[in-house]
């Protein structure tokens, strides 16, 4: 993949003795991969949830909008 401006913002899923957990990871041109956050998805799928589109965009928006307030 080649990136030529901006930065890109994805997230991996892993369970790591029975926690669910998610991170949320960014790159970009002029900046190496980064992990922004651990995301610990115990209590939302506790509760029935699953990890669904909605709770990803809810999850990482804040961060995309702390990066790039203008988009």
């Amino acid at each position: 993949m080649h990136v030529t401006h901006g930065f890109i913002v994805l997230k991996d899923d892993l369970t790591h003795q029975k926690t669910p957990l998610m991170n949320i990871m960014g790159f970009g041109v002029h900046i190496n991969t980064s992990l922004i956050e651990i995301v610990d998805c115990a209590d939302h799928c506790a509760e029935g949830n699953k990890k669904d589109a909605m709770y990803i965009d809810g999850t990482m928006k804040p961060h995309i909008v702390k990066l790039d307030p203008t988009k």
